[in-house]
């Protein structure tokens, strides 16, 4: 009898072991990411996730692939979450200025220096994405904070007279047209594609974050001096698809916008002393931050954005 009675228990304790487990499952979603898990998008998406299962009781499981690891880069992203092919991804608003040019407000040369400016700008432009973002059949969740855009070279930058013909792979259209007028030999490339175009040398120098660079460990592929020109600051957003949101219940709902208003404050508060730590990683592995890129460069990429500028205005009125 005392066997059964184990036995009995034993069976209990499974079946309610497979009921919580099936009532953890529940709700299940994919979140794409072209980008690492060390960097600012990687280590938010890594705290929402773990907000929203914490918060839903495990309820809901979102599963993170990183490094593109889906077969998605950021250039899909936006059809895929559209159409239903992933609940979840983080996009560049610079990879959709194809929808409308209020996404490429960002990518405008040296509009927004700061990161006080990159905050303002974006909430500004905040209800402008929301709304072609509900066109396209998603919600925004969050935005992602990015480091300023600087150019990851072989060798420092000098002169103007550095860049011409200088091999350099931007990630959209209002970079490369500045980078051509400026002379450089410049190309729009997808990040998954950086470091097989930087190890045959089809590139020479990268148009990213101190961050991208340093995540991706570019020194050790001889591009290691990075050149803090202020380029540009931008952001990336967590959007979902509409439907799959509007198929949750209403306290799931909240539960995911709740995790994602505080994985917002989380990557911007993540920005502070950001800088500073790619310094120090760069420099214990030979890597050189330059700061004091000469005044004549930097003024030779804005003259050569000015034009990027007037076409901007041009569409959006």
């Amino acid at each position: 009898m005392g066997r059964i009675t184990r036995l009995t228990g034993i069976a209990s304790g499974i079946l309610l072991l497979s009921l919580t487990c099936a009532q953890a499952a529940q709700y299940k979603f994919d979140l794409s990411d072209e980008y690492q898990a060390t960097g600012p998008t990687g280590e938010a998406e890594q705290h929402f996730k773990d907000l929203v299962a914490k918060n839903s009781n495990g309820q809901i499981e979102i599963t993170l692939h990183l490094d593109g690891s889906l077969g998605y880069k950021s250039a899909d992203h936006n059809a895929a979450v559209r159409d239903g092919a992933i609940a979840m991804a983080s996009t560049p608003v610079d990879h959709l200025g194809g929808l409308s040019p209020i996404f490429d407000f960002q990518s405008l040369p040296f509009i927004a220096p700061t990161y006080a400016n990159l905050r303002e700008l974006t909430d500004v432009c905040m209800p402008f994405y929301k709304e072609q973002e509900a066109n396209q059949n998603q919600v925004i969740l969050c935005t992602e904070a990015w480091t300023s855009t600087g150019l990851w070279t072989r060798k420092p930058i000098n002169s103007p007279a550095d860049l011409k013909g200088l091999k350099v792979r931007a990630y959209e259209a209002i970079g490369t047209k500045t980078f051509l007028r400026a002379g450089a030999a410049a190309i729009q490339m997808s990040w998954s594609d950086v470091i097989p175009a930087l190890t045959t040398h089809t590139i020479d120098a990268v148009l990213t974050s101190d961050e991208g660079g340093v995540d991706a460990k570019f020194w050790e592929h001889g591009v290691k001096y990075f050149n803090s020109i202020g380029f540009q600051q931008g952001i990336s957003i967590v959007t979902m698809n509409k439907d799959a949101f509007n198929k949750l219940p209403p306290d799931m709902q909240k539960v995911i916008l709740d995790a994602a208003a505080d994985t917002d404050k989380f990557s911007w508060d993540a920005l502070n002393g950001r800088v500073d730590k790619n310094k120090r990683i760069m420099a214990g592995a030979g890597g050189v931050f330059v700061d004091q890129v000469p005044a004549v460069v930097i003024q030779a990429l804005k003259d050569a954005g000015a034009p990027v500028l007037a076409e901007w205005k041009a569409k959006m009125g």
